[in-house]
């Protein structure tokens, strides 16, 4: 154990506040990983730690400004900040602190900078575990296309023992940063009683509920594609919205060629669930949650007549979409169309592509496929739009407004549910759902889906992945403290000035792993509609297997 080696990456998060005085707190245990340094005017400051629970055993306060970490195993993990300050291009970020490393002397301690835009650490130089107190400092310039507004701040620990810690200093352009800002309010009873009286349990779920009845398009999002629970509550929300609110069309962020073979067995024209599995392409979806929803879509269809339709409206892989478009030409014998996509596919391997040229060829096939087979030329603006992704020369548009666009599409032959993450539902520009909402306007919901604790799945060798517990302060954290175990809520239904209203933190996990920050600011109205939540997050377990 002596001569085990771990690294340690340890942030903290400071929340702002309107005061510089400090009134001791109490602090004899550090729950969830929250550490209260000291309350002004009633309102709480802190530096929020943010970790895997498994990698300390305790963390204990020495005084208001300095504490204590033990480090539980040998494993390497992380800890997190997130610093509430104005930062951007050009930004210079200092820190000064002194730390005390009881250990032997082949631990060493440094300060660390992260840029989130950029994902790279800008590490200083070590101080040694010699058990006396050493100055550290660190300073970082932030690159000229920085796209961050935050960044990451802590100290990487190499080795193994104990870190103490004390007189934190951080500036921004040599400006202190010192509590400048007014806190977040504080949560009371009646703030929580707010939400558990606007909750709906999913057994709940009238037939009327007028949450939908003008509704096109409901955006389904998820904080992580690694979580059993949220899929569960995705499903229970579409089965809904399928039995009750008329809705017949569900489109899956996956692409758009392939999920034709994923309506032929909703539909009952196919019966093979490996076949369908590998169809789904993106291994998030190669799950038993997902297979689960589409037999009981197929078996909803064989009870209504096929009055399901399942679609895709991803846009990349354009090469997928051409070899995919090729097979199905040639068993409709339509030799013209296969040599146009056949010249396209030669196009589309080339470096460098001739706009005209590749433009021209798209047209022609567009226009013989109208001519011939009108249903597959949607397929080909979907080719042109991936080749825009990886050829920006081909003309203009980004991924999210050429999702949109097929979303739209699919909402004129039915009310259209969509599945995808958080990030691409959300109606806060430059996402997707903002170009819909832009488009649909109230006609448009998006429900963003979240958890507090548990584990999840991610494209990564250690599946799975444990979920850092919710930090002190964030959207989680308040709803974790409603003692509801899982629900929805309409954020309309909240009262001006609660605190699920305020910008605060809000987890976001995607399809990898995060091992740096789990949570991001948010002003949840801005992004979502309507949330859910469960407490407990378990897993989901890939059917396919893959080498990540």
């Amino acid at each position: 154990m002596k001569n085990s080696i771990t690294a340690l990456l340890i942030m903290f998060l400071m929340v702002s506040s309107c005061s510089n005085k400090k009134t001791a707190a109490d602090f004899s245990y550090l729950h969830n990983l929250d550490l209260t340094l000291f309350t002004e005017e009633g309102f709480p400051a802190a530096w929020y730690l943010e970790a895997n629970p498994n990698t300390v055993t305790v963390m204990k306060n020495l005084s208001h400004d300095d504490f204590k970490i033990t480090i539980k195993t040998s494993t390497n993990d992380s800890v997190f900040m997130y610093t509430p300050v104005e930062f951007g291009p050009g930004c210079i970020t200092s820190l000064e602190a002194s730390t005390r490393l009881n250990s032997d002397p082949n631990t060493s301690a440094s300060v660390i900078f992260i840029d989130p835009s950029e994902g790279r650490p800008n590490i200083a130089q070590p101080t040694t575990g010699n058990h006396k107190t050493n100055k550290i400092t660190h300073s970082m310039l932030a690159a000229e296309n920085c796209l961050s507004n935050h960044i990451l701040i802590g100290v990487l620990i190499h080795g193994q023992g104990e870190i103490l810690m004390d007189g934190f200093e951080l500036k921004v352009n040599q400006n202190k940063f010192n509590d400048v800002e007014k806190p977040s309010t504080e949560i009371t009873a009646k703030h929580l009683a707010s939400i558990k009286n606007n909750a709906v349990c999913f057994n709940d779920l009238a037939p009327s509920d007028p949450w939908f009845e003008e509704v096109q398009v409901v955006g389904l999002g998820e904080n992580t594609h690694g979580s059993k629970s949220l899929f569960h509550m995705k499903n229970s929300i579409i089965k809904h919205l399928v039995q009750s609110q008329g809705f017949t069309q569900i489109s899956l962020e996956m692409p758009a060629i392939t999920a034709l073979q994923v309506n032929d067995y909703i539909q009952g024209r196919s019966q093979d669930e490996r076949s369908v599995l590998l169809a789904l392409n993106y291994p998030s979806w190669q799950t038993q949650s997902m297979l689960d929803l589409l037999n009981w879509l197929k078996t909803y269809n064989q009870k209504n007549n096929n009055a399901i339709t399942f679609s895709g409206f991803d846009v990349q892989q354009p090469m997928l979409t051409v070899s995919r478009l090729i097979d199905i030409l040639e068993m409709l014998n339509d030799t013209k169309g296969v040599n146009l996509l056949q010249g396209i596919s030669v196009m589309l391997n080339q470096d460098s592509l001739a706009s005209d040229e590749f433009n021209v060829a798209v047209s022609t096939l567009i226009k013989h496929l109208q001519d011939t087979t009108p249903e597959l030329s949607r397929f080909v603006t979907i080719l042109q739009q991936g080749a825009i992704l990886q050829h920006p020369n081909l003309g203009p548009g980004n991924r999210s407004q050429f999702m949109a666009q097929q979303v739209k599409l699919l909402s004129k032959l039915g009310k259209t549910v969509i599945w995808a993450d958080n990030t691409h539902i959300s109606k806060m520009a430059p996402a997707m759902g903002s170009w819909i909402n832009n488009t649909l306007g109230n006609q448009y919901v998006a429900i963003g889906l979240t958890f507090h604790e548990g584990t999840y799945s991610a494209y990564g060798p250690d599946n799975p992945y444990p979920v850092h517990p919710s930090i002190n302060g964030s959207h989680e954290k308040i709803l974790v403290q409603t003692g509801l175990e899982k629900f929805i809520l309409n954020l309309n239904d909240m009262p001006e000035g609660h605190p699920l209203l305020e910008q605060r933190e809000f987890r976001f996990i995607g399809s990898q792993p995060q091992t740096y920050s789990q949570f991001y600011p948010h002003l949840l109205k801005s992004h979502f509609d309507i949330i859910g939540f469960t407490k407990s997050t378990t897993h989901t377990e890939y059917l396919i297997d893959h080498d990540f």
